[in-house]
């Protein structure tokens, strides 16, 4: 079993309105995303606490070395974070709650990887160089810390920063966080850190 899995449909989160409700963005920020049209989600940087991935890694069921092995978990929560970020943002949109396109994230992904663009090497390069290939108005950026021992109730949770860069300006427009503990044995990774990203992707400024 994946550490770290979000299906589609299969997670109902109840979230209280103070949580997702949009902060008091300044006049410069409104200005400057009034203009935006297109985004483009990026997939997420995701890090796991040692600890957690090599428990599961003890109980590998193929021979694979340990980078190798948190690498995987790391890349395919990224995916499943960007997926859940991008729905999220296309559902206030559907809802006309926001005024965006959102570029889809098989398109970004596709145009990332017609660059030679990686997933590991995604966050080290250029901003500039991402949104010449993307070819829109803004660039979410997301990163999120898996910080859980399952053995430990209580202990950890999940850290979740969004930054929106501003391709106009060349510059980080606006950045957003939120966390959510590890309070009760259901609390897995997926269900808290699919809770973070929901509630950043609806306090966007559009």
């Amino acid at each position: 079993m994946k550490a770290f899995s979000l299906l589609a449909g299969s997670i109902i989160l109840f979230l209280t309105g103070c949580l997702s409700q949009k902060p008091t963005y300044s006049s410069e920020v409104l200005q400057k995303t009034q203009v935006h049209r297109t985004i483009a989600v990026l997939p997420f940087k995701v890090t796991f606490t040692p600890g957690f991935l090599e428990d599961l890694y003890l109980r590998r069921k193929r021979p694979v070395s340990y980078d190798e092995f948190a690498w995987e978990h790391e890349r395919t929560a990224g995916l499943e974070l960007q997926y859940a970020f991008f729905k999220q943002v296309t559902r206030q949109v559907e809802k006309g709650k926001m005024k965006i396109v959102c570029l889809d994230i098989l398109q970004t992904n596709k145009l990332l990887g017609q660059q030679n663009i990686s997933m590991k090497e995604l966050y080290n390069t250029p901003k500039e160089i991402i949104a010449q290939t993307l070819g829109v108005d803004a660039i979410i950026l997301g990163e999120t810390a898996i910080n859980m021992d399952r053995r430990i109730v209580g202990w950890g949770g999940v850290d979740t920063r969004v930054s929106l860069y501003d391709v106009k300006n060349k510059s980080i427009l606006l950045s957003d966080e939120t966390n959510e503990r590890f309070n009760r044995p259901m609390d897995t990774p997926a269900y808290l850190a699919n809770s973070t990203v929901q509630t950043l992707a609806r306090r966007l400024p559009y």
